[in-house]
Order: structure tokens, then sequence, then C-alpha cells
């Protein structure tokens, strides 16, 4: 059987070569004990586990497959993009399975499928469904778990499960590794997001430019710019520029009861630790409101004291938010364009804090930064520009899917 693979690895390097260049940076084991390893199965630390007595019937085609399928799991960084989705779900045979290895299972399959290479063959009973053919793993988990929500007796359908089933249970962290570290996870992350990179232009060299089907093609662009949601890098700013403050538990979080369990709060020192400004001639489709209520949400978390002041040529409305609900009609129509009016106002206050700017930056703004205040984030929409044209603040470009661009 080691033969045998070993054989048929080198000859994927010819017949499809995006997957024999994968193929070749695992350390392939041959097993047969099925307690360790019914079918197959990866580690997140380039290890692939076969079964023998499964694999042995398989043709050469099925087990190119199957060896195809299982690099994909740690090449796509199913480990690492997992984060919570930790849902265990029942088939309909009565197994626990992990829904995101379903999910990933899914996309995986499809992805091969897709190449359209003729030695290479699933082997049966996968799970394979023609609709997830462009879904993300996470799409698919969404997806299902929805399903299963809407129908609490729901299980989920596994092809041949009890018959030589395979999948749905191949991501074996627990093989590798028994702890790997922060930095050793990181190494292998950057290993990977190489070699995804690597056997793509490889694959093109020889096969043409364009050959990736669609479907791979989006990953591999996934992995080599990744998006990051507003809301992860409005966090970390707000978390990086927000005032020194100290934990006390003299009186819980007002958020505490939302998430069940008690929190601290955080004693402030001083007032207004940030500003929101609005612009009121500018739009965002909507969305300022939504990633307003996000940063009301983090300086709750924060015990920080939010402001708000909406502009156009003059200060409109200036008020403390105290629940997000005060967010709503925060937003108001109006005319001109001018932000100066109120950094002068936070000026003459000696505001030392933060702001948070929503404009769609064709409005008068500072030439340089108010020398008091502490940093500016200034949020715009996908085809909108950075007033100050990069003199001062940060900028947060949010695209039409959430993701700061």
């Amino acid at each position: 059987m080691k033969d045998r693979i070993s054989r048929l690895r080198t000859a994927l390097t010819v017949w499809c070569p995006f997957f024999g260049h994968l193929a070749l940076k695992m350390k392939i084991h041959v097993v047969d004990d099925s307690h360790l390893v019914k079918t197959a199965g990866v580690t997140r630390d380039r290890q692939m586990f076969l079964n023998e007595t499964f694999c042995q019937p398989l043709s050469d085609k099925q087990l190119v497959g199957l060896i195809c399928h299982e690099v994909l799991h740690p090449a796509f960084l199913c480990f690492e993009r997992q984060g919570g989705r930790t849902a265990m779900v029942m088939s309909e045979a009565g197994s626990i399975v992990s829904l995101w290895n379903v999910a990933h299972d899914y996309c995986i399959n499809e992805m091969i499928k897709n190449f359209r290479c003729k030695e290479i063959e699933l082997p049966p009973h996968g799970l394979l469904d023609s609709k997830y053919s462009h879904w993300s793993a996470e799409e698919v988990y969404d997806h299902i778990l929805t399903e299963l929500a809407e129908n609490p007796d729901g299980r989920i359908s596994i092809p041949g499960e009890g018959d030589g089933a395979w999948g749905s249970d191949d991501m074996r962290p627990e093989l590798g590794e028994p702890s790997q570290t922060e930095a050793e996870k990181s190494s292998q992350e950057s290993f990977w997001r190489v070699a995804v990179v690597e056997a793509a232009q490889v694959h093109e060299e020889q096969e043409g430019q364009g050959s990736l089907p669609s479907g791979v093609q989006k990953l591999v662009d996934a992995i080599t710019d990744p998006k990051i949601a507003w809301a992860d890098v409005l966090s970390r700013w707000v978390g990086e520029h927000g005032r020194d403050t100290n934990f006390s538990y003299s009186r819980p979080s007002r958020r505490s009861e939302s998430v069940g369990e008690f929190l601290p709060w955080r004693q402030r020192h001083g007032v207004d630790d940030i500003v929101i400004l609005g612009d009121t001639s500018g739009s965002m489709n909507g969305r300022e409101k939504e990633i307003a209520s996000e940063t009301w949400g983090i300086c709750e978390d924060l015990g920080l004291t939010l402001r708000f002041l909406a502009c156009d040529t003059y200060v409109r409305e200036d008020k403390v938010i105290n629940d997000v609900e005060d967010l709503e009609d925060a937003f108001k129509g109006g005319g001109g364009s001018n932000f100066t009016p109120a950094f002068t106002l936070l000026d003459e206050e000696g505001y030392t804090g933060v702001v948070v700017a929503f404009t769609d930056g064709y409005i008068t703004v500072p030439d340089v930064k108010p020398p008091r205040i502490k940093d500016c984030l200034w949020v715009i929409g996908p085809e909108d520009i950075d007033p100050t044209r990069g003199k001062w603040g940060e900028v947060l470009q949010v695209d039409e899917q959430g993701n700061a661009a």
C-alpha cells in the first residue's frame, strides 16, 4: 500500500499539478487500526492517516481522489478557519459528527469534481451536493445549522453511512503534535498559505493561465488577500486607543444579562472617551448605523463614554449615547459638508480622547490633526475617499460585503 500511494502521489504531479504539489507536502501513514482511523484523517501539522483496509479495494483513481480530499483540509486552513464553529450534529444513522467537518467535505468534494481530471475520482459515499458548488465552508455551515435550528428533530444525511462512508470526521488534530504553541500554529498557517500559492502557480505554468476552477481560484485569492470584517478592525482600533481604565465589580456591565454571566465594568477616568462624528450629508447606505451600534457595544464592554456629534456646516446635534437605541435617529440628513466646527468644539473643550468619523470623504476637515485628540478613525464606504488624503488619522473603508477594504 505504501508503494502504491508513493507511485500515485508522484503521478499526481503530472495528472493535476495543483493537487500533486500539495500532496507532496504531507507525511502519509498507512495504518491497520480502525479504532485509530476508520477511513482517513489529517492533522494540523501535515500528517495524513489512511486505513489500509478501507483503501485496499479502492481503484487507483479513487485512492488519488481520497488523497486530494484529505490534503485540502489543511491546505485551505480548515483548522485555522474553524474558530467558534464547534457544533456537533447527529446523522440519520445516529452518529455524532462535526458540522464544520461536514461543511468542508461538501466544499472540498465539489472542488475536486470541478477539476474534471480523468485520473481523479472520489471514493463512493462521499458528501457531494452541487448546490454547494460555489459556497464557502462558512456558508455551508451556517446554512445547515439554520436548517437544523428550524427543525429541532432534524438530522443530516451522510450517504452510505455504515457501509463504507468516509469523510465527515477526517479532521483529526488529536493525531498530531499534542499541544502546539500559538507560534507553531501560526507557522503551519504560513506554510500552507505559501504552499497553496506555489501549487496554483505550478498548475498554471503546466496547464495554462486560467486552468484552475473558479471555486479554487476564489479560495486561493482569499488566502493570498484575506478579507477582514470591519467589526474586527474597529474593535482592535478602539481597544488600542481607548482611555486607560480599571476593572471594577462594584456594579455589573449592562451587557451581563444578555450574555448570561456577570461581567466586570471598567471604571472611567474622565469623560467623553470616544466621540462619533456623523457627516449627515454623506451616506454609507445605512451601514453607518450598524457600525455606530457596534462602536457603542465596544464602549459598553470597556466602560467608555460615547458621545455623538451630528455635523454638516455646524454641529447640529450633541449628545451622550446611553443606549444603542439613541443612535437610531442620529444620522439625520442635512446640507453642507464641514467637520471643522466639530473639531473646533472638541479642541475648545480640551478633549483628549479619540474620534470615529463617518463620512463619504467629500467634506472639509482641518489640515492637520487637532493637537489634543489622541487619534481619528475615518469610516468610509467602498466608493468614498479619505477626507485628509492621507495626511492624518486612520481609514476604515468598508466594502459592500461588510469587509475592511
